[in-house]
């Protein structure tokens, strides 16, 4: 019985069954997310592309993908910190120009973005 309705929640919600619980925090009046471990949370993370003007992937020049990776973004009198639960970080942000600062690995990027929307790929060794 418990697999029929299992089944069935899964045709008529896809999302709803397979969705890893991501949800955007808000700081500062910024609203981001960051994960991206599996198929499941990429697919998730796609889904709420369009809510987000900023998006950042972080990974080894080797193409392996990185998590636990601080995060700074400053600019137009707003800012937020925080450290990746995966290799992606989307941010919904006001039109401007801002300031990145990536850290892993005790080595540090910085990138400067004008949005509107912007995409970012940050590499270490």
């Amino acid at each position: 019985m418990k697999r029929t309705i299992f089944l069935l929640l899964a045709i008529l919600f896809p999302t709803a069954v397979h969705a890893s619980g991501l949800q955007p925090v808000k700081q500062d009046g910024i609203s981001y997310v960051s994960g991206g471990v599996g198929i499941e949370e990429r697919a998730e993370m796609k889904e709420m592309h369009r809510d987000f003007n900023l998006f950042m992937t972080f990974a080894r020049k080797s193409g392996a993908y990185l998590s636990d990776v601080k995060v700074s973004v400053s600019g137009e009198g707003r800012k937020f910190e925080t450290v990746t639960e995966g290799p992606f970080l989307f941010a919904s942000l006001p039109a401007g120009k801002y300031k990145i600062r990536a850290e892993s690995d005790g080595s540090s990027q910085t990138r400067t973005v004008t949005l509107g929307r912007a995409s970012e790929v940050f590499y270490w060794k």
